[in-house]
């Protein structure tokens, strides 16, 4: 079993996509990148000053970037707070990228000439496959030249699986989206700034590559043998364990091996059977939606909408069922008096824009319903007073009235007719 260091450092990187890529944006790696960039001016220097001046600034870049991947490999999701790692590491790392690429470029040249066609780009796809494990190598490692085995890579492809490809493909897209911000925001920026912009977008894809990949060792750590430093691990408050972890670990041993459809089977016969923890409800609907499984997403959203009604968790429900709304407008829930019931209580808790959604169609779906009238006259409230469109309002309204002429909640809607028409953007035609 493992023991996090981190409260959120075992959850697989494919489920922080989102804080991964916000990592710099903490202030240490912001400062760090932001300073860097800001030397690169000097740089611009003509002749061998400034290129000297580059390759300084690159190692040190590197530096931080390898203290970045080997922290996060022991669990720490912080950025570093200074340059713990030796003035050497950087330049392994260099140099590990420098012949990488050399490798790769000469490969294709020679492959090109012997007319190889279309393998020639063999060589550069093989490069970009290893690259991930030959950096990962260099920063923890400190040995360009074992960094640059491809039986290293081999071997760590193998232990990983499947992710190392996606963690591949990652870094591959991140490189990319670096050159498309840098195209698209450039031309925008003035003079030397322009140059500060252009490093500090290449800066951040750096650190956030070295992030994902020191994310993916510990991530990995018992199958890769890597011993976490405990030194550098950071403390956590102690927190309660989920009570359903047991069964959690079970279907992440299965995503792991490449049976999700087996992990979603697990979770789903018990939280059928047991119920379960809202972890366990977020994690099923994820393995759902990896599947497009549209059925089991509308038949477990009205079980776990029905759970949050009954334990009165409102606040959680609301924005569950705007969720699902938003991604489904044709999905209601299973007792149709909640569509009222929780308008009302959007109503109550200062959210009334939620009636739209919640009540959109209603009518349609339900014609003979006894809360169409108090659904509508929710929706008219929420678009009169709050949304500002009273004419849109006081038009259902009078189609209520017409429609539903016995409604229980026709007083209500008789004095809201009356309230709209005075307004004055009902009366000028706003």
């Amino acid at each position: 079993m493992r023991s996090p260091a981190n409260p959120d450092a075992d959850t697989p990187f494919w489920d922080r996509l989102r804080p991964i890529l916000a990592y710099p944006m903490q202030f240490e790696a912001l400062l760090t990148i932001g300073l860097l960039a800001a030397l690169r001016l000097f740089g611009q220097f003509p002749g061998a000053a400034g290129w000297i001046m580059n390759l300084i600034i690159t190692v040190a870049l590197l530096k931080y970037a390898a203290e970045v991947l080997v922290a996060t490999a022991n669990g720490n999701l912080d950025a570093p707070t200074g340059y713990a790692t030796p003035d050497a590491v950087g330049w392994n790392v260099l140099k590990v990228q420098v012949l990488l690429w050399v490798v790769a470029i000469l490969s294709m040249i020679a492959l090109a000439a012997a007319g190889a066609g279309w393998l020639s780009i063999l060589p550069l796809l093989l490069v970009a496959l290893g690259a991930p494990a030959a950096l990962i190598s260099a920063a923890i490692d400190g040995d360009p030249w074992v960094a640059l085995n491809p039986a290293l890579w081999l071997a760590t492809m193998s232990r990983i699986g499947w992710p190392y490809i996606g963690a591949s493909l990652l870094c591959l897209v991140i490189m990319i989206s670096e050159t498309n911000a840098q195209r698209l925001l450039l031309p925008f920026v003035p003079g030397p700034l322009a140059v500060i912009v252009h490093y500090f977008i290449a800066h951040y894809a750096t650190v956030v590559t070295f992030h994902l990949l020191g994310y993916l060792v510990w991530q990995y750590r018992d199958a890769l043998g890597y011993e976490v430093k405990q030194t550098e691990v950071r403390k956590p408050l102690p927190r309660p364990q989920d009570k359903d972890q047991a069964i959690l670990d079970q279907a992440e041993a299965r995503v792991i091996e490449g049976d999700t459809q087996g992990a979603a089977q697990l979770l789903g016969e018990h939280i059928a059977e047991r119920g379960g923890s809202d972890v366990m409800h977020q994690r099923y609907r994820k393995l759902l939606a990896l599947h497009n499984d549209a059925e089991a997403l509308a038949k477990h959203a009205r079980t776990w909408l029905n759970v949050m009604i009954a334990q009165e968790r409102w606040r959680q429900a609301l924005d569950f069922w705007a969720e699902v709304r938003g991604a489904d407008a044709n999905l209601w829930p299973s007792d149709p008096d909640q569509v009222l019931e929780l308008i009302d209580k959007a109503h109550e808790l200062g959210r009334p824009e939620l009636s739209l959604p919640f009540g959109s169609g209603f009518s349609r779906v339900y014609p003979r319903h006894p809360t169409v009238g108090a659904v509508h006259h929710k929706v008219a409230l929420a678009l009169g007073r709050h949304l500002g469109r009273p004419a849109d309002a006081l038009k259902l309204l009078e189609t209520t009235r017409e429609g539903y002429p016995k409604s229980k909640a026709l007083p209500d809607i008789e004095q809201l007719i009356e309230e709209l028409k005075t307004d004055p953007r009902v009366r000028g035609g706003a």
